[in-house]
């Protein structure tokens, strides 16, 4: 009869162990996907030169950027233009002006975004030139810095 018990033994044995390994590898998928690797989403980019930087930001549906410009020139600066083109040379759209002292972040985009245009978008993504258009508070002369940007459209609320 013990025989009988170790039939028992292996099968409970042998259930144990790959239900571990099942449960193991749904959570590995679970993560993975948590963490957006099957995500078709582009990836997402900005790089800006002269101290500044983009803290958040984001692309909706309709082609329109919000950013949230951060900055560490040591000195205050003032914000009071902004473009986005797939060239290189994007026009420049006048801003309501915004003052971002250094080492801080500040929404320079108004409430509807600005428009960014170009052909190297596609219905999911757009990839081109960001331009900034400021100037320290304690200069007389104003700056022009240009950076890249590649996002995911999202949708965004209002869209």
């Amino acid at each position: 009869m013990t025989f009988g018990k170790a039939k028992a033994q292996i099968s409970t044995e042998f259930f144990t162990t790959y239900s571990f390994a099942i449960v193991v590898i749904i959570a590995i998928v679970a993560a993975i996907y948590y963490l957006g690797v099957f995500s078709p989403q582009g990836p997402r980019s900005c790089i800006l030169t002269d101290g500044l930087s983009c803290y958040d930001y984001g692309l909706n549906t309709k082609g329109n950027l919000f950013l949230d410009l951060g900055q560490g020139t040591g000195r205050a600066i003032t914000v009071y233009g902004i473009g986005c083109s797939s060239n290189t040379s994007p026009a420049m759209i006048a801003i309501t002006p915004v003052t971002i002292q250094s080492k801080q972040h500040a929404w320079i985009t108004p409430a509807n975004g600005i428009p960014c245009y170009g052909s190297n978008s596609t219905p999911q993504s757009f990839k081109g030139t960001i331009a900034i258009a400021f100037r320290a508070n304690d200069l007389t002369f104003n700056q022009t810095t240009l950076g890249q940007i590649s996002s995911p459209l999202l949708p965004v609320n209002g869209t």
